[in-house]
Parts: structure tokens; C-alpha cells; sequence
């Protein structure tokens, strides 16, 4: 097999290790050199890379420019982004690139949560607000219980959930979806330190889903609390390293998909504990 050269996005993220991994122990054992990306000169990953760049934001608006310059100078195969600011513009690109092509609309919680409500998904009871709202107890006097909170820009209010949390790991193309729930064991800043996989078939069927109506390719995933939708990432997820050893390697199956190879039937293992650990810059 020829090696293939990817641009890999976001290399100072707690999930780069877990993305250079996954494409360079491959099933196919086959040779990938990393190019990576970070606003952040001093991005831990650059020590996990063939080459690296710094770049501007993705706000930027000479982001798009310096990205290409480096796809055209390195000979890039595809480009797997793990920044979500990235996507949108990224999707429109004349670059190979590893995300789906409305993912404008993904990122759109109000978008997404009226598609999983079409799909009569459990939703966490939900409003859309903007400028200034009052919440006040429905009986009482005077100004006792009331609150004013200020939306700068359109915003969704919730309802608090508690329970489990799951990610819910994908891989979807031409021929096939797999869904891989993880159940968020312990949970540091957002990211999960340590995670099980869990044979959850209502998760798995609600991914399938919502990926089939929202037409979401390459690997992606949701997150839920219990069972009730909280949102999409149309991207590689932070811990998605936890499916490649549980054997469901979804990040290079997705680089092999969009350079138009046949990805093999993917299964995962039940029960499969990853654990999280610290990254040092290694010896040189």
C-alpha cells in the first residue's frame, strides 16, 4: 500500500495523541506521516509529527489561505480537522477533507435538536432565547426568585439533566454505520479520563438514526445524559482513541474513506476500559 500524508488540525488538543495513534498504528499497518497544525507554537503534538505549522485562528480570515498553502506544499492526501471552529469553512474547501459537507448545520444545536425531534428522539426540554429574559417563580411577590440573564446572540436554555454521560463513537459511509457508546466513567474539564464501552442498542439506534438524516460521513459522535440527546461533534471526538482499542480503529477508517478505499466491516468490543494519561514531549 502507498503511505498517505494527512493534516491533522489542533495538535496541542488532549485528543492529537490519541488521532497520530490511531493512523499510525493502523490495521493496515501501513506508513502515515503527520502534518500538524496549532495557533500554538509550543503544541505538545509537533513532537508526534513528520512536520509542523503555526497558524492563525480559524476566525482568522487568512486562515483558510495559510491552511492550503500547507495542504499544496506537503502533498497532502486529506485533511482530518479536530477543531470545530475549523469545519464549516474547511467543508467548503476544494481540499480533500476528512468532514462532512453540511456541517454548517450540524453545529447549529437548534438545527440539530429540531432534526432529532422530527426523529422523536428523547430531548432534554428546551427553549431558544435572545437579548434579555426574566425567569421569575410563577408565585411570589416583589423581586424574590428573580433572575435576568442576557443573551448576547442567539442562545438554547435547557433543562438541567442529571445521570450517566456517553459518547457515542461513529463511523458512517456508503456501506456502512457503526456506533460505539462509551460510557464517561470519570470526567475531568470536559474530557474523560477514563471510559467503558457499553453495548447501549437505544444509543446505538438514535445515532443511526440522526447520522442518516443529518448525512454525517467519516467519524463523528454524539453525546447523551442517560438517554436524552445533548449534541454533535461532526468531527473526531477528544477520546475516540478509546474505539480503536476496543478494535473499532474509526479515525483511520475514515482517512481511508476519503481517499476513496474500502474500509473493512468494523466491530467493537464490549466492555473495553481506557484509561487517560498524562503526555510528556518525548526524548529527541
Amino acid at each position: 500500500m502507498l503511505p498517505i500524508r494527512v493534516l491533522v488540525t489542533g495538535a496541542g488538543a488532549p485528543g492529537f495523541l490519541g488521532t497520530q495513534k490511531s493512523l499510525v498504528f493502523n490495521y493496515d499497518h501501513r506508513k502515515v506521516d503527520i502534518i500538524s497544525t496549532d495557533m500554538e507554537d509550543d503544541a505538545y503534538g509537533k513532537h508526534y509529527s513528520k512536520g509542523f505549522y503555526k497558524i492563525p485562528p480559524a476566525i482568522d480570515d487568512g486562515y483558510l489561505d495559510a491552511i492550503y498553502k500547507i495542504y499544496k506544499k506537503e502533498k497532502i492526501d486529506v485533511m482530518l480537522p479536530q477543531n470545530t471552529m475549523e469545519l464549516e469553512k474547511l467543508s467548503f474547501s476544494n481540499m480533500n477533507v476528512c468532514v462532512s459537507k453540511n456541517v454548517g448545520r450540524v453545529n447549529n444545536k437548534y438545527i440539530l435538536y429540531g432534526e432529532a425531534k422530527k426523529l422523536q428522539l428523547p430531548l432534554p426540554k428546551h427553549i431558544i432565547i435572545t437579548g434579555k429574559v426574566v425567569i421569575k417563580p410563577v408565585v411570589g411577590h416583589g423581586s424574590k426568585g428573580l433572575r435576568i440573564i442576557e443573551a448576547d446572540k442567539v442562545s438554547l436554555v435547557s433543562e438541567f439533566i442529571e445521570g450517566d454521560e456517553y459518547t457515542v463513537d461513529c463511523y458512517r459511509d456508503d456501506s456502512q454505520f457503526i456506533a460505539i457508546p462509551r460510557k464517561r466513567d470519570k470526567i475531568k474539564n470536559g474530557i474523560s479520563y477514563k471510559t467503558t464501552t457499553e453495548n447501549r442498542e437505544d444509543l446505538i439506534g438514535y445515532s443511526k438514526r440522526l447520522a442518516e438524516a443529518l448525512d454525517l460521513k467519516y467519524a463523528f459522535g454524539f453525546q447523551f445524559i442517560g438517554d436524552k440527546l445533548l449534541e454533535c461533534n461532526p468531527r473526531v471526538q477528544g477520546t475516540m482513541i478509546a474505539s480503536t482499542y476496543a478494535g473499532a480503529n474509526l479515525i483511520y477508517s475514515a482517512v481511508k474513506s476519503a481517499i476513496g478505499e474500502e474500509v473493512p466491516k468494523l466491530k467493537a468490543e464490549w466492555g473495553m476500559t481506557t484509561i487517560r494519561t498524562s503526555v510528556c514531549k518525548p526524548l529527541l
